[in-house]
C-alpha cells in the first residue's frame, strides 16, 4: 500500500536539516495529541519544523529532552 500525504513533512525537515530522530519525536508527540488524524500530524509537522529551522542545534537537541 502506498502511503498518500497531503504534506511533505519529510522533504521539509530535510530542506531546514531537521534530524531524522528530532523529527521522529515531532511525529510521535503530534500522534498522541491528534489520533487518528494523520492530516493534522502532517500540517502541523510542518509548522513545528520550519519554527525550529530559525533555532540552534542546542534548542533542537532540547526538544528531545
Amino acid at each position: 500500500m502506498i502511503e498518500k500525504r497531503m504534506f511533505d513533512f519529510e522533504l521539509v525537515a530535510n530542506k531546514y536539516n531537521i534530524d531524522k530522530k528530532i523529527l521522529d519525536e515531532i511525529l510521535s508527540d503530534l500522534r498522541e495529541e491528534f489520533p487518528g488524524d494523520e492530516l493534522m500530524v502532517e500540517l502541523h509537522a510542518i509548522r513545528i519544523i520550519k519554527n525550529m529551522s530559525s533555532r540552534s542545534t542546542y534548542e533542537k537537541e532540547k526538544y528531545l529532552s
